[in-house]
């Protein structure tokens, strides 16, 4: 909470801005207790909401929690995640990579002007209800603004239906949440999700540690491994 509040006052935010998070991110903070940020997750956002809901809250102004504690979270994970640094060990996966790692593993993607979408895998969205897919790695979600390129996970403070159901027309996203989740494909939705991925506008995947089913699934819908920065391989589709 104090992390955010600096960061707010270094960027010359309203007095009456700071008062206003400073009794939301209050309320939220009491209600997380002794939890440290990387325990809340989901789960207990929606626990949040709850309790808010039971003192009679008013939409607005549970929305306004809501986007309190989230932009709180985010920037508190974005300064630990990038003063840990990248170490590439199970345990910390998902952290920032050191500035040499980041800038071998974005310099081919941003060199790329083609527009082409970056899918990140583990694949999400995450954020308020409805949540799909698998949560995603950290660093995915700091590097989607810095080379030009759409990503395939998003975390907003909410999922619109219109979303999720967009990708689960889509057999290629439909199959790929499946395997993540541990269930089989059969070759028929395989046949499937290859015919569908050759349509979209995917130029690259970037695999942040995913299990080895996964990484079989991708290489049969046709993409091969490019190369490695640290511990993050990079795909192309093979088909281009």
């Amino acid at each position: 909470m104090a992390d955010f509040l600096r960061h707010l006052r270094e960027r010359n935010a309203s007095p009456h801005t700071i008062k206003a998070y400073t009794g939301d991110l209050g309320n939220f903070a009491a209600y997380a207790g002794s939890r440290g940020w990387k325990s809340i997750d989901h789960i207990a956002i929606r626990g949040f909401l709850s309790q808010l809901y039971e003192k009679g809250l008013g939409k607005t102004s549970v929305a306004r929690s809501l986007a309190a504690a989230t932009a709180a979270l985010v920037v508190v994970a974005a300064l630990a995640i990038m003063e840990a640094g990248w170490t590439g060990a199970p345990a910390v996966r998902g952290l920032m990579p050191t500035a040499d790692a980041l800038r071998a593993l974005d310099r081919p993607i941003a060199a790329d002007h083609s527009g082409s979408i970056v899918l990140d895998v583990p694949f999400g969205l995450r954020g308020g209800l409805p949540l799909y897919g698998s949560a995603f790695a950290k660093p995915a979600f700091l590097l989607a603004t810095a080379d030009g390129h759409p990503r395939a996970v998003s975390y907003t403070s909410w999922v619109p239906r219109a979303n999720t159901r967009w990708f689960k027309r889509h057999p290629f996203y439909l199959e790929l949440v499946a395997v993540q989740n541990g269930s089989q494909v059969s070759a028929a939705e395989l046949a499937a999700a290859r015919r569908d991925v050759r349509g979209m506008n995917i130029g690259w995947m970037l695999d942040w540690g995913v299990s080895q089913p996964v990484v079989q699934y991708l290489t049969a819908t046709g993409f091969v491994f490019d190369y490695r920065a640290d511990q993050v391989s990079v795909y192309r589709p093979g088909w281009r």
